[in-house]
């Protein structure tokens, strides 16, 4: 049983999209590359100058605040945050202190804080012995949110940053682009020694490591083997079709969407479908997620406690690196007195800065858990400081002591004006709930629920705007049809986005009246679905009108029955062997004589006449 439980609490800025800065009229422009173009005597902090209110900035943050489910706070104020470094042209940042505009929330399951409106700082540039200052981000509205310390790993602050990255670019509020700086981690990390409150996360820790240990490994190696060929951005039948024959090679025991009966209080209330059981004892399920959340482990354990299972896998190839989380279930646990997540033992809290990646952001959270556990196991203390990141080496490196609040001598700016939130129309949570866009976990919901998607098809369409826009408009058109919403989703998912990988032009010249036509072609059989795929290719590439191309392509599946019986009767002549296997029961044989006939036919013919032509003339 590990020794030690980390803490993790998240402070995130975001910069925010406006056509000016914070308190100027400079322009806000994150794409601009000539250092101090857009600054002015305000932002640049020069004497005399007064500061105005950015309106659409506290607009942004109070949208953000209803999304997530916050207090708008009905009176606020910017308060003078004092410290001395270069890229702070005034000697001090404007901030909120005590009086942020949003109190609370949730994201992920993840409670807020607070989320306060400040000015970012200016741009430091380092060239060997000589630094730079570019002023152009000074001044530039910046959300800050700060997390409560309830997470407890890399990997959960990585999900907690994307979801957030996501909501604030549905909301416009900003582009969160991590690689331009418009969005930065900051993660303040504490190990401290065991205690009750952790004892059941510890309990599953220690059987992680013993039960079916020789099988886990083989089911990591196959994980492994298979990610190692085919790497990510593949659909999840694929992976699960690759599992499956690294299984066989092996030579482990494995059924396939085995029927496992869950029960309530000792009486049967439902079944579960797993991707596989593995030799009878271990529940794997394959995922191609951006990853994995609490709600798919939550069910997974759900279905463990509930069954006569005792571990399961959760396979992960749509995050990268892939990820594999292991699910125990013990009835242990049940026994055990519950402790408010309040008693937990905070250690020495420590703060790493500026982590401009989810992939540095989960290495950093790993690195310094492990460092702080070293040095508590050597019994030495941790001192609360302020530590930076180094990408290259993977480790964090002290920067300098950590401040607490009083050190920065917060006191309210005397050159901007109070505001009372509901004194101002624009500012009316009626309003701003009425300009609230549909949130990425309403959508997620309604494509599920609705339509009846794949969560992983859902998750494209979440992250992928462009496609997202084209499959809403184009299921306008099919009146709530969930064969065609599902046939939809499914050419956008696999074979648009099998043409945009090699492009990198993600819909080329498809209209979404033309695909929408293209679907109903293929769903009312009129042409076939590899006809599909040629046509879409074409829409793709030069665009048209599809009715006019399946003609012009000779691509209109021929449904005359007159007409295929010759063609049915020309391919059973030919095959006497065949239609003998078929007679003998052989369902394969079937399809062979269909797949001839659509050979003879140049695939001009509807496989479902075929089939029923060949019944009715074999009888």
């Amino acid at each position: 049983m590990s020794k030690y439980t980390p803490t993790i609490g998240l402070e995130i800025h975001a910069e925010l999209k406006t056509q000016t800065k914070m308190f100027c009229n400079s322009k806000n422009d994150s794409e601009e590359k000539r250092p101090n173009v857009n600054i002015c005597p305000v932002c640049m902090g020069h004497p005399g100058t007064l500061p105005t209110i950015n309106k659409e900035a506290v607009k942004h943050v109070l949208k953000l605040g209803l999304a997530v489910n916050g207090t708008l706070g009905n009176f606020t104020e910017f308060d003078r945050k004092n410290y001395f470094y270069p890229d702070i042209p005034k000697g001090y940042q404007i901030s909120q202190y005590k009086h942020p505009l949003v109190l609370g929330g949730e994201i992920k399951g993840i409670k807020l804080t607070r989320i306060h409106l400040e000015e970012d700082t200016a741009r430091s540039i380092h060239q060997g012995e000589e630094s730079l200052i570019d002023f152009n981000r000074a001044g530039v509205p910046l959300m800050e949110l700060v997390t409560e310390p309830v997470i407890h790993s890399g990997e959960e602050a990585v999900t907690f940053a994307r979801e957030l990255q996501l909501l604030l670019q549905y909301l416009h509020a900003g582009d969160a682009n991590m690689e331009k700086g418009e969005m930065r981690v900051e993660a303040n990390i504490s190990v401290a020694p065991i205690n009750a409150d952790d004892i059941e996360t510890q309990i599953d820790a220690d059987k992680n490591k013993l039960l079916y240990e020789d099988l886990s490994y083989k089911i990591r190696g196959a994980a492994f083997g298979i990610y190692n060929i085919l790497g990510s951005g593949h659909k999840e039948s694929e992976y699960q079709n690759a599992f499956a024959q690294h299984l066989d090679k092996i030579g482990v025991a494995y059924v396939k969407e085995k029927h496992i009966a869950v029960t309530y209080e000792n009486k049967k209330v439902g079944s579960y479908q797993p991707d596989f059981v593995i030799d009878n004892k271990i529940i794997v399920e394959i995922k191609a997620l951006p990853f994995v959340g609490r709600i798919e482990k939550a069910q997974v354990q759900y279905y463990l406690k509930n069954s006569s299972y005792r571990l399961a896998m959760i396979v992960n190839f749509g995050s990268s690196p892939i990820h594999i989380e292991r699910i125990i279930y013990d009835s242990i646990r049940d026994n055990l007195p519950s402790y408010p997540r309040q008693s937990a033992i905070l250690g020495t809290k420590v703060e790493v800065k500026n982590l401009n990646s989810f992939r540095a952001v989960e290495r950093a959270i790993n690195f310094e858990i492990e460092r702080q556990s070293k040095f508590l196991e050597r019994g030495e203390e941790i001192i609360q400081e302020t530590r930076g990141w180094d990408e290259g080496k993977g480790n964090t490196f002290s920067q300098r002591a950590k401040e607490d609040s009083h050190d920065y001598r917060y006191f309210p700016d005397p050159d901007l004006p109070k505001l009372y939130i509901s004194e101002i129309p624009d500012f009316s949570k009626e309003k701003l709930l009425s300009e609230l866009p549909e949130l990425p976990w309403q959508k997620r919901e309604r494509y599920i629920q609705k339509f009846g998607l794949k969560e992983i098809d859902v998750e494209i369409f979440i992250h992928q705007k462009e496609w997202c826009e084209l499959f809403e408009r184009t299921i306008a058109n099919f009146k709530d049809d969930k064969k065609l919403i599902q046939l939809a989703s499914n050419y956008i998912t696999s074979d648009i986005a099998g043409l945009s990988k090699s492009t990198g032009i993600l819909v080329g010249n498809i209209t979404p009246d033309f695909f929408a036509s293209l679907i109903q072609m293929i769903g009312k059989g009129e042409v076939s679905s590899r006809g599909g795929k040629d046509l879409l290719k074409v829409l793709y590439e030069k665009g048209g009108e599809p009715s006019v191309l399946a003609k012009k392509m000779n691509l209109i599946q021929k449904s005359d029955e007159e007409t295929l019986l010759k063609i049915v009767k020309k391919i059973i002549e030919a095959h006497p062997n065949v239609v003998a296997d078929y007679k003998a029961g052989k369902e394969n044989a079937l399809q062979f004589l269909v797949g001839q006939m659509m050979k003879e036919s140049k695939g001009s013919a509807n496989p479902q006449i075929l089939q029923k032509l060949i019944k009715q003339f074999l009888g």
